[in-house]
């Protein structure tokens, strides 16, 4: 094996992040690059088990839920680690430079620091030349990504993968369903979150071709699910524009037909603030996916502008509650006010409500005093790919959450 093909040969890395598809791009990286001792941990609780003082790289992303990034850089310190350690986030670029200066104050080896999404090529010479690329910081280069690089992902079959986060039926103490989640594995900027390419969808017209993209993947594993012997639903995220196509209805239920899936696998979510306003033909397929069975879901409400008027109009049966609200519920009075008097009036109209950012168990027992039916969160889970969500289903033991 040539060690300039392979530098990673023999070399050991930990990566530490609440994002599986961050920490398993990381991981395949450093596969390729010739690693064979590789540890993916997707909670700061879980660093501890998996540390040694023999790991040559460790990833570390500063802004986890339970546990941040700078109370374990203290805790390298205090243990006097030599890993290269390479510092990420997807949120502010300062807090970085700063955790930098914390972190050499501790002695600790930081070889860079690396903004989400995680560009390929700085990643690969990381790992390659660690030397070499101490101080430096890569930024975002998402805003790079054209329409040309949308159209070769929609054709490509490795770029755009689908992760899972379980839903939880928190009363009944069972699995609801997962929320599909879509990201970009881009050949030169790493990995990109939906944020950062579903308006470039929009604006070039390709939005619809990802909807189906994203459909049709969720069918399959729906399929393979049913194949191990578990059948749940699905959440699927779509955009206005989806529902200007009156033959949507009827293509999507075929497609659920030929693989013989009940449509009440599937729940369509629509952003709040995004809602269609008066449009007939946006009402109208929507009315129609009801009567055909699919769940209709209002997603992240209380960040849009929408009417309760509208919401009365749409045949929804479902509301999400904006992640923003949930977290910090047991701290901001606005926030608890808004969730608490969000699952009132869901309930009063005969919704389902399913709280998402539910972070911990503190949060969890308060959501599920509150009555609400459905919670999303990384006290349970981040989202998974289809095996793991799978492992997730055939192992998981929710009587702990709830202890």
């Amino acid at each position: 094996m040539n060690e300039a093909e392979f530098p990673m040969k023999g070399k050991s890395i930990l990566i530490l992040d609440d994002e599986v598809g961050i920490v398993d791009f990381i991981a395949d990286v450093a596969e390729e690059l010739g690693s064979d001792k590789i540890f993916k941990v997707t909670e700061s609780s879980q660093f501890l088990n998996v540390y040694n003082s023999q790991l040559d790289f460790i990833f570390l992303d500063l802004f986890m839920p339970d546990t941040d990034g700078v109370e374990i850089l203290h805790f390298l310190g205090e243990s006097k680690s030599k890993s290269s350690i390479v510092l990420m986030s997807g949120v502010d670029e300062r807090v970085l430079n700063t955790s930098v200066i914390i972190a050499r104050g501790y002695g600790l080896n930081i070889v860079g620091t690396l903004s989400k999404p995680i560009p390929l090529r700085q990643l690969e010479y990381v790992l390659s030349e660690p030397k070499n690329f101490r101080e430096q910081t890569f930024r975002k280069k998402s805003s790079r990504i054209t329409e040309e690089d949308l159209v070769s992902a929609l054709a490509s079959n490795d770029q755009l993968l689908l992760y899972y986060q379980p839903q939880i039926q928190i009363q009944k103490k069972r699995i609801y369903g997962f929320e599909a989640l879509i990201r970009w594995k881009h050949p030169e900027f790493g990995l990109i979150f939906p944020d950062e390419f579903i308006k470039l969808a929009e604006d070039s017209g390709y939005i619809k071709e990802l909807t189906w993209y994203v459909i049709n993947k969720a069918i399959e594993t729906l399929t393979l699910w049913r194949r191990e012997g578990y059948l749940v639903r699905v959440s699927i995220n779509v955009s206005v524009d989806d529902l200007q196509d009156l033959s949507f209805p009827q293509l999507l239920f075929e497609s659920m037909k030929i693989h013989s899936l009940s449509p009440f696998l599937i729940t369509l979510e629509l952003t709040e603030s995004k809602l269609m306003g008066e449009d007939p033909h946006s009402l109208e397929i929507l009315t129609r996916l009801r009567m055909k069975g699919f769940e209709i879901s209002i997603d992240d409400f209380g960040t849009g502008y929408s009417s309760l008027e509208q919401l009365s109009r749409v045949p929804f049966n479902e509301l999400k509650v904006d992640k923003s609200f949930v977290l910090d519920c047991l701290e901001n009075q606005d926030s608890k006010t808004i969730v608490e008097s969000t699952i009132e009036m869901a309930h009063k109209m005969g919704l389902t409500v399913v709280a998402e950012g539910i972070e911990n168990r503190d949060i969890l027992r308060y959501i599920q005093n509150l009555g609400c039916e459905v919670g999303q969160g990384y006290v349970f889970s981040p989202a998974l790919n289809y095996l793991d969500a799978l492992n997730f289903m055939k192992n998981i033991d929710l009587s702990k959450y709830f202890s």
